[in-house]
């Protein structure tokens, strides 16, 4: 086994990809100065189809990543892959291949979640996933097929597709649309693997020379003038570059051969993203006085002071001010996908935690459908009532009776999910107030 430095957690990493596939032997990875692990993946693959006996020889395989500060100063990135099936006559063997402990890691290595340095760090993997492709995997008698999806969190998928951060004008990484226009019901451009290419200014096959850039117009007459291009020289440039082609960075094109609807983002960063864009533009529109916005403030803190944690913060001038935090809290932050999309489980409610999280949940539908109906109400007597007027409604004690079952979706059976709703004292937009979402994950429930 290599040794691999100073550093504990790489040898403890060696432990972890090593733990449940005893056979497949970790590598030192050594590409520009990294130091890391490497596992074969076919190997790997072999391993988990010879433990797991999948019951058909097509396997969909997810693969995704992200990074993480191992220690102080010190980041970690981090590839894995996991067989997704569709386990609907095997439910078993669905529950133990959506496990989060049968997910395999294949590459560890010490450096940032850069595009650069996933690229090099992936060279032998990639060369790997080529010969699959072609070859696939046969154990025993049998071949088995892969069919490679992507996924991991939106700044992950955003830089293995060569997009800008999402923070971008155009951080979708599935359309063309700008954030700001999102919410609106109309339809966008899909990213394809072509489109990526093209807006990079990079070469695919079914490029014909000369050949005009359809974001910028720019005419290439030869492959070679385009591979030969310059890089934006100022800050500005590279920014304009990236608003003329819909967030695509300059010769920067996918990593894996994955096209962009194959990749499957995490339901906590995807949500918090979505859901928090559309309460804001919720709150824009409908809070059009300062009096609306101080009223729908008051009423926030009235019913959910009992879920914000304040934060105690001195100042250099010595003043301590109380602060709400931007999350709540989170049982657990892993989340699983499936490809098939969501799962629909039914729920035992004679679980205590399942009972206090339904009420939990029934206490903030009721908040917010009181909420928007004073938004949308312009009466005068609606404006007169008083927050404290209407926390009978949303009482969580209000003698409602629990079901016998819930039907819920979640992404992993046996995990409750959870939207959380709660307001952040800020002056962002001029509203003096924010709309922050989090997902709470609950722990599996036995």
């Amino acid at each position: 086994m290599p040794s691999l430095g100073k550093y504990a957690s790489k040898r403890k990493t060696i432990a972890l990809m090593n733990k449940y596939f005893g056979t497949a032997e970790p590598e030192a990875l050594s590409i520009n100065s990294m130091e890391g692990v490497t596992l074969s993946f076919k190997q790997a693959m072999t391993e988990y189809i010879k433990a797991h006996k999948p019951s058909g020889p097509d396997l969909v395989v997810q693969l995704a990543g992200d990074g993480a500060n191992a220690f102080r100063g010190v980041s970690q990135t981090t590839v894995a892959f996991k067989v997704v099936t569709k386990g609907a006559e095997h439910d078993t063997e669905f529950r133990r291949l959506n496990s989060p402990f049968t997910s395999q890691s294949v590459l560890v290595f010490e450096g940032k979640e850069a595009y650069q340095e996933v690229k090099d760090a992936l060279e032998r993997l990639l060369q790997e996933l080529d010969n699959i492709k072609i070859q696939g995997i046969q154990v025993d008698d049998t071949v088995y097929v892969l069919k490679i999806k992507g996924g991991g969190d939106m700044k992950w998928i955003n830089m293995m597709l060569g997009l800008a951060t999402c923070t971008h004008t155009y951080c979708c990484s599935y359309c063309e649309g700008a954030k700001d226009e999102l919410h609106e019901k109309k339809e966008f451009k899909l990213r394809t693997t072509t489109t990526l290419l093209e807006g990079a200014h990079l070469y695919h096959p079914g490029m014909m020379f000369p050949w005009q850039c359809p974001y910028c117009s720019k005419c290439f007459q030869t492959k070679e003038e385009m591979q030969n291009e310059p890089a934006p020289t100022s800050e500005k440039k590279r920014l304009e570059f990236q608003l003329l082609h819909k967030g695509v960075m300059f010769h920067r094109g996918p990593i894996l051969d994955i096209a962009p609807e194959d990749y499957v983002a995490d339901v906590l960063h995807f949500a918090l993203r979505e859901v928090t864009h559309a309460i804001e533009i919720t709150c824009r529109r409908r809070c059009t006085t300062q009096d609306q916005v101080d009223k729908l403030a008051k009423y926030l803190q009235q019913h959910v002071k009992c879920f914000i944690k304040l934060r105690k913060v001195k100042k250099k001038t010595g003043v301590t001010e109380e602060k709400t935090p931007n999350v709540i809290g989170r049982e657990c932050a892993l989340t699983m996908q499936h490809s098939e999309g969501m799962v629909r489980t039914v729920l035992s409610a004679s679980d205590p935690r399942f009972q206090k999280a339904m009420k939990f949940w029934r206490t903030l539908k009721l908040l917010w459908q009181e909420m928007t109906t004073r938004l949308d109400s312009s009466s005068e007597d609606d404006a007169k009532d008083s927050p404290e007027d209407s926390s009978e409604g949303a009482s969580t004690d209000s003698g409602e009776s629990v079901d016998d079952k819930y039907e819920i979706d979640v992404m992993t059976p046996g995990s409750l999910v959870i939207l959380v709703v709660f307001m952040n004292r800020t002056q962002a937009d001029g509203y003096g107030f924010l709309f922050r979402c989090e997902l709470i994950i609950g722990s599996d429930l036995k």
